[in-house]
């Protein structure tokens, strides 16, 4: 009796385990996306992270359950994710934009769509994020939806998404003060806009005080909160300088691994990124799974024989779990031609790596993460 206690104890924990890194990944994919939507629109950064928290806020005043909070929150963070199909060109241009470009520009929340319903998402993410364009009239596009027709959340995500772009500034033309974006859906409530979200959102701004963040941070995360998948800009930078490193290797490398779940958001930025420059540099993870004696780290994705692989990890302790992952793929038959850390926290850790001769280089030093 006390075994069958024992080993349903076990499964519940890794049931637990198994659902938070499933959480982890989810967000660390979320803010993947996100970062590379923003990359390409320079003029848009933090616009995303803005809508967010102004959409989740109105939400919240409105009675939404914390489910759909978060469904709501991923949303607003992905919804401009369709701009990857515009020319960078014509998001970046000073100036207004021709019929034929606006047409490219209106096609974006379909692509969204398009993109995120791939997303294993636990409810209709991908149909809220397509639908920030739709007005309640049936003005909007991409589809001319009107009224019920417009997903609830949706309604709220538009009204965030016009109250800060307005209120941001654009190649096009300079920020709008904050009182005009508020008017402009002040002015449309009921006819474009879901009345209930502009009554809260004005609510929130003029009588609670509401302010939305800057979105400007330091370029470097100011401890290790890369690893808490808390700043998609750090991400992003960091998803560059591991690119462009991996570029300047001596060898090719065919696939990266992530050893963490720390590292994971990283390997899923950096392959995303690869696509858009044309590349193909496919993610796979390493795992820990318990056996008989110990623990043994297993590969998950494809990696095969001759592949030269580059291996990521967030920091390094002591240097064993780097090496199992290195023994894991060389089983498999690749060559680890480099392995990469997040930071060089633990100099014991790297030195020991590379007395098994393995290069191992940090991408930030821990002097510029809390700089």
């Amino acid at each position: 009796m006390l075994t069958d206690i024992t080993e349903q104890k076990q499964a519940e924990e890794n049931i637990e385990q198994n659902a938070k890194h499933m959480k982890l990944t989810m967000q660390g994919t979320v803010s993947a996306l996100a970062t590379m939507a923003e990359t390409r629109d320079p003029y848009t950064a933090g616009h995303q992270q803005r809508v967010a928290q102004l959409a989740c806020a109105i939400a919240r005043q409105m009675g939404a359950h914390e489910e759909e909070v978060e469904m709501l929150r991923m949303a607003a963070i992905l919804h401009d994710i369709g701009k990857t199909y515009v020319p960078a060109e014509i998001l970046a241009r000073p100036g207004r934009l021709n019929d034929m470009e606006m047409g490219l520009i209106r096609v974006h929340p379909q692509v969204t769509y398009d993109i995120m319903k791939m997303i294993p998402f636990s409810g209709p993410v991908a149909e809220i994020a397509g639908q920030h364009h739709e007005r309640m009239n049936g003005s909007g596009y991409p589809k001319g939806l009107r009224g019920e027709d417009i997903h609830p959340l949706a309604r709220v995500l538009a009204v965030a998404d016009v109250v800060e772009a307005m209120s941001s500034h654009r190649p096009y033309r300079p920020a709008h003060s904050l009182e005009m974006a508020l008017k402009e859906v002040e002015d449309n409530k009921g006819v474009l806009f879901d009345a209930d979200a502009v009554t809260v959102c004005l609510k929130l701004f003029r009588e609670e005080g509401f302010l939305l963040a800057s979105g400007k941070r330091s370029q470097y995360y100011y401890d290790l909160k890369l690893t808490t998948l808390s700043n998609p800009h750090a991400l992003s930078l960091a998803a560059r300088l591991l690119l462009d490193r991996i570029a300047a290797l001596p060898n090719r490398v065919d696939a990266i691994g992530g050893l963490t779940s720390g590292a994971d958001p990283l390997v899923v930025a950096v392959s995303l990124l690869a696509i858009m420059e044309g590349r193909r540099l496919p993610g796979f993870f390493v795992r820990e799974k318990p056996k008989a004696h110990g623990t043994e780290r297993v590969i998950e994705g494809v990696v095969e024989e001759g592949m030269n692989v580059v291996i990521l990890d967030d920091v390094i302790t002591q240097g064993n779990s780097v090496l199992k992952a290195i023994k894991g793929a060389e089983a498999k038959g690749a060559r680890v031609v480099h392995v990469f850390i997040l930071v060089d926290r633990e100099e014991g850790g790297m030195k020991f790596v590379r007395d098994q001769g393995y290069n191992v280089e940090p991408i930030f030093t821990h002097t510029e993460l809390v700089s």
